[in-house]
C-alpha cells in the first residue's frame, strides 16, 4: 500500500505514468505483482501478459516498476504511428540507458501494435540485443561514446559479463554475446566490436520488455510461430478471470471509501450482489455467443466500471431526492408561517373594525369635499380653456410677425454676405490706397467717418486714417456685433446712409477699397434696422439668431 501511496504522487510528474486511483490488492493481484517484480529483478528478465483488456495488466506493470525503482517507456500509439516512428521512440530509450546504464522497463500493450515490425524489433532486442539498421554510423557512434562514459568493463570477462545461466537464470542465447574470451580473432576487449557486445549484453539484461497481448484469437499463436523469441525470452503469466473473492474485494473497497452514500452494515450485501451481477454477466456472454456469433468479455475492468457507475447513479439520485426533501420542508415552513400570519391579520382585522368605520364615514365625508372641489376645478377648467384660446391666437399672431421679421433678414443676409465677401477681396493694397490720400475725395471720407462711427470712434478723417494703420482692421469688420448695435448708434449711421450718393455704385466711381466698406455699412444699418423693427413687433417674442 505504501508502494501504491508513492507511485500515485510521483503519477504527474512522469509522462509515461498510469494514474491508480482505485487500485485494490486481492490474493491475485499480489501474485501477478509478485511475479512482476521478481523478473524485473533479473538480468534478461520479460515479462508476457496474456489477458483480455481490462484484467489490470498495465496497471501492475506501471505499479511493478515503480516498486523495481525502475523507470517505463510505452509508446503512445495513433492511427498514423509507423515503425519509423517506432524505432525514434527505441533510439531515444536506448539511448538513455547508455547514458545511465541502469535498468529500464519497455510496456508494450496489444492495442499499441500497430505493424508486427514492432514486435519483430523488440524480440530482436531481446535475443540480440540489437536491431539492425536501427543506428546509423554517427549515431552508434554517440551510443558508444555514451557507453563509455560509464567506465571501462570489468577486467575479468566471465565474472563482468558472464553468461546469466551462471547466476541460475534463463537467459536464452546469452553465450553468443559474452564478450573478452568469447570475442571473434582479432578483436580486443577495448575495440569497437567489444564495445558493441557490451551494449548488446547491456540491452539484454538491463532492457526489460513487458509485453501486455490478449490470447483471445488466432494473432497469439501466429505471432508466437512468426517469433519464436516470445516463448524462449519471456516469463509467460496469464491473466485469468477475476475469482469471486477479488470481485467482493474490489466491491468492498468501493463501497467502503464513500460512507456517506452506503452505510457500512450494509457494504457486505451490496458487495455480494455487485458479484452476483458479474457472474450473471460472464454467464450470458455464452449465451449471446450462441446467438449471434460473436464474443464478448466482461472483465474486471467493466466490473469496476459497473461499481463506479452505480455509486454515481447512487449519489445522484441521493442528492436528488435530498433536495426534493429540502423543497418539500421549505414548503412546509412557508405554510406554516402563512397559516400564523393569516391567522394574526384575522384577529387584527377584528381589531381594527371599529377604526375601518370610522375610517369609511371620513371616505364619504371627503368624498363630497372632494366633489365640490371638483365643480370649482371645472369652473377654473372653463376660464382656462378660453385663456388657452387666447394665448393660442396671440402665438399665431407672434408667429406671423415672427415669419414677417425673418423673411426680412433672409433678404438682408444676402446683401451682408456679399459685403462680407468684398472685404474678403480687400488686401494690404487696398488699404494702402484709401491710406495713401492725403485730402481724400468726401465720398471716401464720408464712408470712412461712417465705419468710425461703427467702430465707437470720432467720425473724422484723422481718425480714420488712425483706424486704417490698424493690421486687424478687416478681421474685426467681419466679427463686428452686428446684433446689437445701439438705436443711438444706429441713428447717428442713417445720417451717412441717407445720403443720396452713398451707395456703392456711387462710391466705386472714386475708389474700390472704399466700395467695399460702403457695401459693408449699407448691410450693418439695414440689417441693424431690421432687429429693431422686428424687436418693436414682435412683442417680446424672442428673435432667432441668424
Amino acid at each position: 500500500m505504501r508502494a501504491l501511496a508513492e507511485y500515485q504522487l510521483t503519477t504527474p510528474l512522469s509522462p509515461h505514468a498510469k494514474p491508480l486511483s482505485h487500485f485494490v490488492f486481492f490474493a491475485d493481484a499480489r501474485k501477478h505483482l509478485l511475479r512482476l517484480c521478481r523478473i524485473l529483478s533479473l538480468p534478461c528478465g520479460n515479462a508476457l501478459l496474456l489477458g483480455v483488456d481490462g484484467c489490470g495488466r498495465q496497471s501492475l506493470a506501471h505499479l511493478a516498476a515503480h516498486i523495481a525503482e525502475t523507470p517505463l517507456y510505452s509508446i503512445r500509439a495513433s492511427s498514423r504511428y509507423s515503425p519509423a516512428d517506432f524505432r525514434e521512440d527505441l533510439k531515444r530509450v536506448l539511448r538513455s540507458l547508455a547514458a545511465d546504464g541502469k535498468p529500464i522497463v519497455f510496456l508494450l500493450a496489444d492495442s499499441q501494435i500497430r505493424d508486427e515490425q514492432f514486435l519483430e524489433d523488440l524480440v530482436s532486442l531481446m535475443v540480440a540485443g540489437e536491431v539492425p539498421d536501427l543506428f546509423d554510423s554517427a549515431e552508434e557512434e554517440q551510443l558508444l561514446h555514451a557507453l563509455r562514459r560509464l567506465g571501462p568493463a570489468p577486467p575479468t570477462a566471465e565474472a563482468a559479463w558472464a553468461p546469466a545461466d551462471t547466476l541460475g537464470l534463463s537467459c536464452p542465447g546469452s553465450e553468443s554475446f559474452a564478450v573478452a574470451s568469447r570475442l571473434p580473432d582479432g578483436c580486443t576487449p577495448g575495440g569497437s566490436k567489444a564495445e558493441r557486445s557490451r551494449f548488446a549484453q547491456l540491452v539484454r539484461e538491463r532492457f526489460h520488455v513487458i509485453l501486455a497481448i490478449s490470447p483471445v484469437g488466432p494473432s497469439l499463436r501466429s505471432r508466437c510461430r512468426q517469433f519464436p523469441g516470445l516463448r524462449s525470452c519471456t516469463t509467460v503469466d496469464y491473466f485469468d478471470a477475476w475469482p469471486r473473492e477479488a470481485l467482493l474485494c474490489v466491491a468492498r473497497h468501493f463501497c467502503s471509501v464513500q460512507p456517506d452514500l452506503i452505510a457500512p452494515d450494509d457494504i457486505s450485501t451490496l458487495s455480494a450482489v455487485s458479484a452476483d451481477f458479474h457472474a450473471y454477466a460472464v454467464a450470458a456472454q455464452a449465451a449471446f455467443y450462441g446467438e449471434t456469433g460473436r464474443r464478448v468479455y466482461t472483465t474486471g475492468s467493466s466490473f469496476v466500471d459497473f461499481l463506479q457507475c452505480y455509486l454515481h447513479l447512487l449519489d445522484t439520485e441521493r442528492a436528488a431526492i435530498q433536495e426534493r426533501t429540502r423543497h418539500y420542508r421549505r414548503g412546509i415552513s412557508r405554510l406554516e408561517a402563512t397559516t400564523k400570519l393569516v391567522e394574526q391579520l384575522r384577529v387584527d382585522l377584528l381589531k381594527s373594525q371599529p377604526v375601518l368605520e370610522k375610517s369609511t364615514r371620513d371616505t364619504q365625508q371627503l368624498m363630497a369635499s372632494l366633489e365640490r372641489d371638483r365643480q370649482r376645478a371645472d369652473e377654473v377648467e372653463r376660464v382656462c380653456a378660453a385663456e388657452r384660446l387666447a394665448a393660442a391666437a396671440a402665438r399665431r399672431e407672434a408667429q406671423g410677425i415672427k415669419s414677417d421679421c425673418e423673411a426680412e433678414i433672409s433678404r438682408v443676409l444676402p446683401e451682408l454676405g456679399a459685403a462680407l465677401k468684398a472685404l474678403d477681396a480687400l488686401d494690404k493694397k487696398d488699404i494702402q490706397e484709401l491710406k495713401s490720400f492725403p485730402n481724400p475725395p468726401a465720398l471716401v471720407e464720408t464712408v470712412l467717418q461712417a465705419v468710425c462711427l461703427l467702430k465707437g470712434r470720432k467720425p473724422t478723417w484723422e481718425e480714420a486714417k488712425k483706424l486704417l494703420n490698424d493690421t486687424t482692421l478687416l478681421q474685426q469688420l467681419r466679427e463686428y456685433d452686428r446684433d446689437h448695435v445701439p438705436p443711438r448708434l444706429l441713428a447717428q449711421l442713417q445720417k451717412f446712409t441717407k445720403l443720396e450718393n452713398f451707395t456703392p455704385e456711387e462710391v466705386k466711381q472714386v475708389s474700390k477699397a472704399a466700395t467695399s466698406l460702403c457695401m459693408w455699412v449699407c448691410a450693418i444699418e439695414r440689417y441693424a434696422v431690421v432687429r429693431k423693427l422686428r424687436k418693436n413687433q414682435s412683442r417680446g417674442v424672442k428673435m432667432k439668431d441668424f
